[in-house]
């Protein structure tokens, strides 16, 4: 089953989970990039990629120059994970949580 089958198949409220996986990957391959560049690169809607772009500056995996974004930590092939209404970010590869709401 190719990516885009699953994609199709998924039937949950909120994002494909597989939206973020595009998102990471194109993070990984850019280095440094506008919020433009992941839309365009990962076929993602703007209002989840903002969120997305937001939360891991926050938990220390961006830094943001004016309009460019530049991939600091690059821990590995699987994104974080944004928890449940942006209550943490962890980390799948390290398994570790890199920021959590106090």
């Amino acid at each position: 089953m190719t990516l885009r089958q699953r994609e199709i198949r998924h039937s949950g409220k909120g994002p494909n989970p597989l939206t973020m996986v595009r998102i990471w990957q194109s993070m990984r391959c850019l280095r440094n990039f506008t919020l433009q560049d992941i839309m365009a690169t990962s076929e993602s809607a703007r209002s989840y990629t903002v969120n997305i772009l937001m939360m891991l500056k926050r938990a220390g995996y961006l830094r943001k120059v004016e309009k460019v974004y530049s991939l600091i930590i690059d821990s590995g092939p699987r994104p974080p994970k944004i928890g449940p209404a942006n209550a943490y970010v962890y980390d799948r590869n390290e398994g570790k949580i890199y920021w959590k709401r106090e």
